[in-house]
């Protein structure tokens, strides 16, 4: 889950960067949903559906959060950096 963000070293940058966040959970969470679905669908177990949507909620919510602390690590390392050189 390594992300590329050596560029954020501005408050706009950073602020770039951490609303690519949302776009980049919802589409980890619409492929997760789907997978846990079709697992439904293939198993006919229409009962208990909140077992097949709370792991994408959740993964979603993880993968979010983890996102945004590797854009806040990366923000600060290059500000630290920065600093650094002048």
């Amino acid at each position: 889950m390594d992300f590329e963000t050596e560029e954020v070293s501005t408050k706009e940058a950073f602020q770039k960067e951490k609303k690519k966040l949302l776009p980049l959970s919802i589409r980890f969470f619409c492929v997760f949903l789907f997978a846990s679905l079709l697992m439904m669908v293939i198993r006919s177990n229409y009962a208990n559906v909140i077992d097949y949507i709370g792991p994408p909620v959740i993964g979603f919510y993880i993968y979010y959060f983890v996102q945004y602390a590797e854009v806040r690590r990366a923000c600060g390392k290059t500000r630290n950096n920065f600093r650094k050189r002048k």
